[in-house]
């Protein structure tokens, strides 16, 4: 059996780039075409349904979970991975956290937006596990993308 090694560090996998893509306009269609009219009613959805781009979502996780592998293999050392992937998800997922708790907070539109602590507890990316009301529902795939950590040892 042969062993094909993995590409250089730095270097992309053009198939999976085109594979997030195709997964991301599925995933897109799917909510304008059958989510958003149901939240929207008064809003004019296209003639046409995409059911099946909830499954962009699945598409996602197993390139995740691939990617995840590759990068813990290059990394070697678990400390290593751990750190890429903090400065990976975190810094950005606390922006946009933050950008939607002041939109909410400033414009309430449904509600009167959430409080302080349920705020910081997004923070941690750990809300789900907690049972604490997310500050927007859209960042549910994070918080399993956090889980999928290996449990490993240096």
């Amino acid at each position: 059996m042969t062993v094909t090694p993995l590409p250089p560090a730095g270097s992309r996998l053009t198939n999976l780039d085109g594979l997030r893509g195709l997964a991301a306009m599925a995933v897109l269609l799917y909510h304008y075409t059958s989510v958003f009219p149901r939240f929207w009613p008064e809003a004019q959805p296209p003639g046409f349904v995409i059911d099946f781009g909830g499954f962009g979502v699945h598409l996602f996780f197993i390139i995740s979970g691939f990617v995840i592998l590759m990068t813990l293999e290059r990394r070697g050392a678990t400390r290593a991975f751990l750190k890429s992937r903090f400065i990976r998800l975190y810094p950005i997922f606390w922006v946009c956290v933050t950008f939607t708790f002041l939109i909410l907070i400033l414009f309430p539109v449904l509600s009167a937006g959430p409080d302080w602590l349920t705020y910081l507890v997004n923070l941690t990316m750990l809300q789900d596990y907690i049972k604490v009301q997310p500050v927007d529902s859209v960042y549910w795939s994070l918080t399993y993308e956090l889980g999928s950590v290996p449990n490993l040892t240096d």
